[in-house]
């Protein structure tokens, strides 16, 4: 019935198009697009005769004709940005005028960084919306609700349709990070409903359409994204908005806000990464990332894997002449007041204090915030990652014109209720069963943060560790799994699962498994993730004591877990 109905519904939309679009497949990349006329017919709404419409994401891919999110290769991001005829930011903000520049009408705070920008844009969100504003966040955020569709060649070939694979999956296919294009797009933290984006979208199509033909299809997906979630925000009213950067910042869709407008940019954590389009020296990557900053800025940075790092982060933010400048390994201190339990379950108290001398105003006193309550096993990263988030609400309350307050009781309970999908995500725990761990891990540095906390959580309570890894084989695979083996596994089970339905961007199990045994782990190579579920849960049974089993290595790893597991 599913089938048919979403067939049904491809040929409602074919119906709609006024043009027939040529679809083909890049040679030199898995890019998939649509070279053809724009379709003056996009702002039609599916008929009312057919049973199902289709998703924001489909809608809005099949507007565009390059979708970098899906690319396997991008360093062809990055050779587009090098091109001296065309300007990197030209199609966004050739699409923000025709919108009516929706970025000039609210303040904004930008997050940058490597790691923990989609955690501290959720914290910063929470603690601002308690204290009585309406934020608008766009973000990266992962979270799953259902099955992901998946489709084959030979289920194509078995319809009457002479529609192409390329096609189906341009009609069909899903984010494989998140199943609605709203959770990307919130309101006070909430996500946007389906159907009202998707109206959206449809509401802007004719403008997508207009941008498209001035720029020859120069609107990539992430771009046309971030242009009607701006213009939702400016449509909502919000007080403020948190943008998190999509890759890099300085070419990024997201760098497109004035210095009247821009009143906080935040740097997450940095490490080397996207090499291919950034640049392989952390310097680089710092450059393309703080580049964001404008004349007067103020700006928080996170705390780095080195003072260097740091440092070099803080000289490159003053050539650009930001405003005030606040470190959090310097500003916020962080006291463990109190705990529930033994430790290892229950709650913690924490109080966090932030000097007056760095907040670049004389008469501003220190601001502490006590008994902040946590889970006692949540990780220190996402710690951390509040910390970086409670700075910039501060920073943030010395702005008059924003009217922001933060007292105590709106950030008391902002860590407890703080929960990402994919980032330490406990599935089950408990005395007398195993416990699951998700985390989307996928760097030595994520490895050997995710390690700290299963040693903390886990080791001292006696659970033996059994890790489900998989891998992008443009991964640092070794460095990784050498982080894994500070948690001294009982096995590593090697395995892959499918992006958008195939598997030729994993590192083959196989090499995962000899990388790991070469490090002196027990491993085996398992085909497909639904084999190393079942694999796990045996060995699981043979152990007969406390396990805990990991999966970790992707978020492709993690959405396996939870589109298979009916907890």
């Amino acid at each position: 019935k599913k089938k048919s109905e979403r067939l049904a519904m491809a040929l409602a939309l074919l119906r709609q198009r006024r043009t027939a679009g040529v679809v083909q497949r890049v040679a030199s990349s898995t890019t998939w697009w649509v070279s053809s006329r724009h379709f003056s017919s996009a702002t039609t709404t599916t008929s009312s005769s057919s049973s199902s419409s289709p998703s924001s994401w489909s809608y809005l891919e099949s507007l565009v004709r390059v979708n970098y999110e899906t690319v396997e290769d991008k360093g062809s991001l990055r050779r587009k940005w090098a091109q001296d005829d065309v300007s990197p930011l030209g199609a966004i903000k050739e699409f923000l005028s025709v919108l009516n520049e929706p970025q000039r009408t609210f303040p904004v705070v930008h997050v940058v960084g490597s790691k923990g920008k989609g955690s501290t844009s959720s914290l910063l969100t929470d603690i601002l919306r308690r204290s009585g504003i309406r934020v608008g966040t766009y973000t990266r955020y992962e979270r799953r609700r259902g099955r992901q569709l998946q489709t084959s060649s030979s289920q194509i070939l078995t319809t009457s349709l002479s529609l192409s694979l390329t096609l189906f999956r341009l009609l069909f296919s899903k984010s494989p990070h998140i199943l609605s294009l709203g959770e990307r797009i919130q309101i006070n933290g909430v996500p946007s409903d389906e159907s009202e984006i998707l109206q959206h979208f449809k509401k802007h199509s004719e403008a997508i359409a207009k941008v498209q033909e001035r720029t020859e299809f120069g609107l990539t997906f992430f771009e046309a994204l971030t242009g009607l979630a701006l213009r939702y925000f400016a449509d909502q009213n919000v007080d403020l908005a948190i943008v998190e950067a999509g890759l890099g910042g300085v070419n990024d869709a997201t760098n497109v806000f004035s210095s009247q407008q821009l009143k906080l940019v935040i740097v997450t954590f940095l490490e080397e990464e996207h090499t291919d389009v950034l640049g392989e020296k952390i310097s680089d990557i710092i450059s393309a990332k703080v580049g964001v900053v404008k004349r007067g800025t103020p700006i928080v940075v996170a705390a780095q894997s080195s003072r260097e790092i740091e440092d070099t982060v803080v000289q490159k933010a003053l050539s650009l002449e930001c405003g005030t400048l606040l470190r959090t390994s310097e500003v916020c201190k962080v006291a463990e007041s109190g705990c529930d339990g033994d430790g290892s379950s229950g709650e913690k108290s924490l109080s966090f204090e932030i000097e007056s001398d760095f907040l670049g105003d004389s008469s501003a006193s220190s601001r502490t915030y006590t008994n902040v309550v946590a889970d006692s096993q949540s990780p220190a990263f996402v710690v951390e990652n509040f910390r970086t988030a409670l700075t910039a609400a501060t920073l943030l309350t010395l702005q008059s014109d924003l009217g922001i307050e933060v007292v105590e009781d709106d950030v008391q309970n902002v860590l407890l209720e703080h929960k990402l999908p994919g980032r330490f995500q406990v599935i089950a725990r408990g005395e007398d069963r195993h416990a699951v761990v998700l985390d989307g891990a996928h760097t030595p540095n994520s490895a050997r943060a995710l390690v700290s906390s299963l040693n903390t959580v886990y080791k001292a309570r006696g659970y033996h560790t059994l890790f489900v890894v998989g891998m992008a084989k443009d991964k640092d695979v070794g460095s990784f799994l050498q982080e894994l083996a500070k948690a001294n596994p009982k096995k590593v089970l090697c395995t892959q699962a499918p992006f958008f339905g195939t598997t030729s961007r994993s590192c083959p199990p196989q090499e995962l498994q000899e990388v790991a045994e070469q490090l002196g782990l027990a491993a085996e190579a398992v085909g497909t993730f639904e084999e190393a579920l079942e694999i796990s849960d045996k060995i699981v049974q043979s152990i007969g004591e406390k396990t805990l089993v990991c999966f970790t290595g992707s978020f492709r790893i993690v959405s396996a877990y939870l589109l298979s597991s009916p907890e």
